[in-house]
């Protein structure tokens, strides 16, 4: 008892510490702080007697105190609730349930009359709203301390000390601050959302049609409410988790149990509105806002919160991350959503089939309703789950493998739905990845369901296919006894996919094709021989039957005209290179034979260079027989060409898939060969300049990439034309452009230069895709080389300059902004800095300010940087009478006085003085004024450097850096008021002391008081003008140097005045 007195003494006096002495004492601050929270830890109740005297420390400055006082506030609260809960218990005569303080954060207080469902307290209601202080905190400006009342309401809620009307409030501030701009901040966030979640009152499942369910059932119950049940009914607090509460009034009361679930619909829409920042957070360059995002996503996923799905299948593609601990944390939320929990409770686990069924179920729901990306990372992310050595258990094993299979063959008891038999293909396509063995052994399970009826379920087939196409020749290797799975029979019932299905349309009949023909050139023993056959009687049919030569047929022959030239020059190229290992391995045997023997090492060289021209023109050879006139595939070039270049595209469904399928066809031919596509580049480009169909000019460009990769010597003189697909004005185009010269470009295919400015133009583009994906390509192109972007910068600049119209001086500030960051080498920069200092000698007014705000980008915090700017000071000083020149340049000078390096700080100040001094000047003017009534002295002869009437004040306000007004001559006015002007090269050279004529003034300064009384009067007897006293401008810059300048006395002899 005796200790707590001290220890109340001890936090009394440190409360009367003052903000000064907390600030100066950093320390001190430090112990302060960890004091007041461990004593909040041990001894609450000492904290709570003290704490309205310690609460004004929440107002100083030093961040570790209020950090500290925030804990220890937290920690009276959760006190306070743990003793109110006792004092219910003692009333009630139950056990300590929770019971939520009051609404407004004070104790619950009552008398005599007090009812058993409220709290007691003994000794009177404390004035401090604990929780309110802490939620206010949340604001605080320091991130350390927004990070502490973040963690404070975790840890409030872990002990069930947030009632449930202030529960909504938490998780808004939870939610504001996953916005936060400092990374400690947004983890504090996101772990207090996991917290809520997990700790939250409305059950273990968060789905809100099971919650609206309940309230539209008591839409009909009235609402009516005794005045005890009310009481009763406000008292809900946060339960347990894992167990749905509701309220416990003593009687049942509709309406309370009615505020209830609207809550709990309300806690459930705020956590969906947090996953579209989630997501975002999952594509973070900061590690631990990726990793708590993705728990984030499992813990949501587990309470199963609606819209859980996507951001999932977003958390997956994080298996192709850099990071090793991100792909790790991916991997552990993968085996904590898929692997039921009592797979893993023994050491040497065995899945059951109700096991398996539930990790088939896990997976079939990533699956459905996923793109391509994203089936893609699932298939990643199992593939790397079973590569893992230290696994418990394989995730494919058999009874897995089984339970997919019966899905597939619609064999469980219950049914399944035609959706499931789709995603269990796809799922099956996954396994054979891993596992080829396992599809080995069920081909006759897909012969049957898929290839002897192909269009009873299209999309099934397209599925199966696929599986079929990942047991290549070299996994049949492994299995010799189902090498010949594919046989005969196979090709025979595939080969229907090509004579049937006429009354399907062709954007669902051509993918099928194409998957089939892939199937054929990956299993077939003799693709080309299946291939052409199946072409043959297609060609039949065509020729055969008038009815069947419709713009539909036509289009599907077509179509597999093209991709059987694609495949076949494939397969062809596969067989040289099959050819060309087996030979360097045997000639690797012969060197190794013959090593000591020169003349025989300059025959095996001989060998090689023979052989693999055999090679080369076996290849060669082989490209020129498939395009050829008499070939099978040959003979219809002059039909696709003519689809081609029919004109216009037509209303009608089938012509338009006729004409886009011919462009498809024409440039998969075009591919097999570098003559053939150089005689027909001209009908591409012309297609895509006339065509008026966005969808057959984006194929366009995509198949042009694919040109330009194999034969860029071919392509490389049609690029501007490639460029000019940037503008337009279609996004589906702009978009497939830009991925095309993305893909050229980080390739080196092809080498950016002028046209460069056109891909800078799309990150002010108005589809918001392309404007990622063009930040994307100036990213990686930075990453792959630092100076590229260096070399096309001044390019960039020049063809976007406002001044050509294609940009607004905005977005050419926002393009340059996302630009200047990648110059952050000081070689790079001085570079920059010269070429830009160069072009203000031509430019015009707009152009100088934009030149300017690009100097002002770059990070001139070195001193060759600087330098540099001064050596180049003649190029752009007389630019710097504009205003928004000489703010650019200020904060130039500003910035590189304060972030300089110690090696810099010279000249720094040198430039900085430079430019003060010079803007200055500069900033009184240089146009000539053009006021009618002052007098001029410009004609009288003897009289060139005499300034005219109201002049001379105007000297001394260039010299001052302020505008001065006209001054009087022999103590009259002059005949009119002499109007301030702006002071000229010549006044500034002036204000310097520079060489002057024969006949010049003569500056002194002069600072005693009796002078400046006789200011602005001209004086017959001396013959002596002084200065009048500066006025000040509006600008607290110039205001500033005219307090520090000292009155100007400009003195002149007898002769000069006459």
């Amino acid at each position: 008892e005796e200790g707590g007195v001290l220890v109340a003494a001890v936090l009394a006096e440190l409360a009367s510490c003052g903000n000064k002495e907390l600030v100066r004492d950093v320390v001190g601050a430090r112990g302060v702080g960890a004091f007041w929270s461990e004593v909040a830890e041990r001894e609450p109740a000492v904290v709570d007697e003290v704490l309205a005297s310690g609460i004004g420390l929440l107002d100083g400055e030093a961040y570790v105190v209020r950090s500290g006082l925030v804990w220890a506030v937290g920690k009276v609260e959760a006190w306070r609730v743990t003793e109110r809960r006792k004092r219910v218990a003692e009333v009630t005569g139950v056990g300590a349930t929770p019971v939520r303080p009051r609404e407004d954060g004070k104790e619950n207080c009552g008398g005599d009359n007090q009812t058993p469902g409220r709290a007691v307290a003994e000794e009177g209601c404390e004035d401090i709203d604990c929780l309110g202080v802490v939620l206010e905190r949340v604001h605080d400006v320091t991130s350390y301390t927004r990070s502490k009342a973040l963690q404070t309401l975790a840890m409030l809620c872990e002990e069930r000390a947030v009632s449930l009307a202030r529960l909504s409030e938490v998780v808004a501030l939870a939610k504001g601050r996953l916005e936060d701009k400092t990374a400690v901040v947004r983890k504090a966030a996101i772990q207090l959302l996991r917290v809520v979640l997990e700790n939250n009152p409305f059950g273990p499942s968060l789905s809100p049609a099971h919650f609206r369910g309940k309230l539209e059932k008591m839409e009909g119950t009235p609402p009516a409410r005794s005045e005890a049940n009310q009481e009763a009914g406000e008292d809900c607090v946060m339960g347990e988790a894992g167990g749905e509460t509701t309220p416990q009034p003593k009687s049942k009361v509709p309406a309370d149990v009615r505020e209830f679930y609207s809550r709990a619909v309300d806690f459930i829409a705020q956590y969906e509105e947090c996953f579209v920042i989630v997501t975002a957070l999952l594509k973070s360059k900061i590690v631990s806002d990726v990793v708590e995002a993705i728990a984030f996503c499992v813990s949501s996923a587990q309470f199963e919160i609606d819209k859980t799905e996507g951001c999932l299948r977003s958390m997956f593609s994080l298996i192709f991350s850099r990071e090793s601990s991100v792909k790790q944390e991916v991997l552990a939320a993968f085996k904590s959503l898929v692997v039921p929990p009592g797979a893993l409770a023994d050491k040497a686990p065995v899945l059951t089939k109700e096991h398996a069924m539930y990790i088939v179920r896990r997976l079939l729901n990533f699956i459905n309703g996923a793109s391509i990306g994203e089936l893609t990372s699932i298939e990643a992310v199992i593939a790397e789950f079973e590569s893992q050595e230290d696994k418990q258990f394989s995730l494919l094993g058999p009874e897995v493998i089984q339970v997919t299979w019966d899905i597939f063959a619609g064999k469980l008891q219950g049914g399944v739905t035609a959706q499931h038999k789709r995603n269990s293909a796809l799922l099956i396509s996954m396994i054979t990845q891993s596992k080829p063995e396992s599809l080995l052994r069920r081909m006759e399970i897909i012969r049957e369901l898929v290839l002897e009826q192909p269009f009873q379920d299209p999309e099934l087939t397209y599925y199966a296919l696929q599986a079929l196409q990942k047991v290549n020749s070299k996994k049949r290797t492994a299995s010799a006894a189902h090498q010949e799975f594919f046989d005969r029979e196979s090709e025979i019932a595939l080969s229907k996919v090509f004579s049937s299905g006429l009354e399907l349309s062709n954007q669902a009949w051509i993918p099928l094709a194409e998957q089939a023909i892939n199937v054929i050139y990956a299993l077939s023993n003799k693709p080309q021989e299946t291939s052409y056959a199946i072409l043959s009687g297609m060609k039949s049919i065509l020729v055969g039957d008038s009815d069947s030569c419709s713009s539909k047929f036509l289009a599907r022959v077509i179509f597999v005209v093209g991709h059987i030239a694609v495949k076949q020059l494939v397969h062809a190229e596969s067989g040289i290179n099959s050819l060309r290992k087996k030979y360097s391995d045997n000639i690797q045997v012969q060197a190794l034979e013959v090593e000591n023997d020169e003349e025989e090492r300059e025959n095996t060289a001989e060998d090689i260079a023979a052989k693999e021209a055999e090679l080369e023109s076996a290849m060669s050879m082989t490209e020129l027989k498939i395009v050829s006139p008499d070939s099978p595939l040959g003979c219809f070039v002059p039909l696709i060409i003519q689809a081609v270049t029919s004109g216009a595209v037509t209303q009608e469904v089938d012509d338009h898939c006729l004409q886009t399928t011919a462009v498809l066809s024409l440039a998969k031919m075009m591919c097999v060969n570098a003559d053939f596509c150089k005689s027909n580049l001209q009908i591409l480009f012309t297609s895509l300049k006339i065509s008026k169909d966005e969808v057959v000019r984006a194929n366009i460009v995509i198949v042009l990439g694919d040109l330009a990769f194999r034969f860029p010597n071919v392509v490389e003189r049609w690029l501007p034309e490639m460029f000019s697909c940037l503008k337009d004005d279609s996004p589906r185009v702009r978009k497939n452009t830009l991925m095309t010269l993305t893909h050229l470009t980080l390739n080196d295919m092809i080498k950016i230069k002028g046209p460069v400015a056109g891909i800078a133009l799309r990150l002010e583009d108005s589809d918001p895709p392309i404007v990622e994906l063009a930040r994307l390509f100036f990213n990686e192109l930075s990453h792959k080389s630092g100076h590229i972007i260096y070399n096309v910068l001044p390019e960039i600049i020049s063809s976007l300059s406002p001044s050509e119209g294609k940009v607004s001086t905005e977005q050419f500030r926002s393009i340059m902004r996302h630009l200047m960051q990648f110059i952050n080498k000081e070689r790079h920069t001085e570079g920059v800095v010269e070429k830009l200092c160069q072009r203000f000698r031509t430019a015009e007014t707009d152009e100088s300010r934009n030149l300017a705000f690009c100097i002002g980008l770059l990070s001139l915090t070195g001193a060759r940087g600087i330098k540099k700017l001064l050596e180049n000071f003649k190029m752009y000083k007389d630019k710097l009478v504009d205003d928004g020149v000489y703010a650019e340049f200020s904060g130039i000078a500003d910035r590189a006085r304060r972030l300089c390096k110690a090696d810099a700080k010279e000249v720094a100040e040198e430039f900085a003085a430079k430019i003060l001094e010079f803007g200055a000047g500069a900033e009184g003017g240089a146009a000539a004024s053009d006021d009618e009534n002052t007098p001029s002295t410009e004609n009288t002869p003897g009289t060139e450097n005499i300034p005219a009437d109201g002049e001379v004040s105007e000297l001394a306000g260039a010299v001052a850096g302020v505008n001065l007004g006209s001054a009087t001559a022999g103590g009259k006015k002059a005949p009119g008021k002499a109007k301030a002007k702006p002071a000229g090269k010549a006044v500034a050279k002036a204000a310097g002391k520079s060489k002057r004529t024969k006949k010049k003034a003569r500056v002194s300064w002069e600072g005693s008081e009796d002078e400046q009384s006789a200011e602005g009067e001209w004086n017959e007897e001396n013959e002596e003008v002084k200065a009048e006293k500066p006025t000040p401008r509006i600008s607290r810059r110039k205001e500033g140097a005219a307090r520090r300048a000292k009155p100007v006395r400009v003195v002149m002899s007898d002769e000069e005045s006459e």
